[in-house]
């Protein structure tokens, strides 16, 4: 694997974006572990233990591929000779080279993508041809957890809140990261912000799972959407294309070398 050699956020937004990612995450964690899962289990009992290790072992999956998705250089940069000139691929003005099919600048990287999905902002880093497989595996982990979370989480949240028919209280429950600047709040605010806001991450972790699992199983990138399908190898080979030959063993960790059965580059046409 190659690696970036420039991972810090290139704008303000997508500093904010990443910095939310990172400070949420042990915070979500934290309430989980340390407020909501001992009202029901008694701390480091087996049953509490059971629970905390899942969460542990995900938890850790999840960073591992984040990691290797955040530092694998998926761009052409040392892919293609200097001078390159190839029948069918477009020439980057930006870039100054001539870029293979379904390859495609980032303006926020500035450098031409592999097989560019999409520019994630929550890790500061394109998604492409290399890393596809680990931002795959981290949205697995991240809406595996959260949701495995949330069913906690909304049994505590049910049996801690305390409705009163007031516009006040209408809009502590409907906005609450709001109601913390203009109204009275306690630690038990905290939590439900910690708590909705870790459902929230669960519902958008797991549409864009299940959308990229689709794209990924008709080997498909976002921009290949709104044309004709002609990279189709059928499920099994289309599977290999973004986890490669040991497809089966991904989900252990970044660590399980699988080999990609192409370059990156060079796509066969199936129509």
């Amino acid at each position: 694997m190659t690696l970036r050699r420039n991972i810090l956020p290139k704008s303000r937004g997508e500093m904010m974006s990443t910095l939310a990612n990172m400070i949420s995450c042990p915070l979500n964690y934290y309430v989980f572990n340390f407020v909501v899962l001992p009202r029901y289990y008694k701390m480091w009992s087996f049953e509490y233990n059971i629970h905390f290790i899942i969460i542990i072992i995900t938890t850790f999956m999840m960073y591992a591929n984040m990691i290797a998705m955040i530092f694998c250089d998926t761009s052409v940069k040392g892919r293609i000779p200097s001078g390159t000139v190839v029948k069918d691929w477009k020439y980057c003005e930006k870039c100054e080279i001539s870029a293979p099919p379904r390859s495609w600048h980032c303006n926020i990287c500035d450098v031409c993508i592999l097989k560019r999905d999409h520019h994630c902002f929550f890790t500061s880093c394109c998604i492409g041809f290399h890393n596809h497989r680990y931002f795959f595996m981290y949205l697995f982990t991240v809406a595996f957890d959260a949701f495995y979370m949330s069913y906690f989480n909304f049994y505590y949240f049910w049996e801690k809140a305390t409705f009163e028919y007031t516009w006040t209280s209408l809009l502590k429950l409907l906005f609450p990261f709001i109601s913390v600047f203009f109204m009275e709040w306690s630690s038990i605010h905290f939590h439900f912000i910690i708590i909705i806001e870790t459902f929230c991450f669960g519902l958008m972790a797991g549409f864009l799972f299940l959308w990229c699992g689709y794209l990924i199983t008709r080997n498909m990138v976002l921009f290949d959407k709104k044309r004709a399908i002609i990279y189709e190898r059928g499920f099994l080979e289309n599977i290999k294309v973004v986890f490669g030959e040991r497809w089966y063993f991904v989900w252990l960790g970044p660590w399980v070398k699988s080999r990609l059965p192409c370059d990156g580059m060079n796509w066969e046409k199936y129509m």
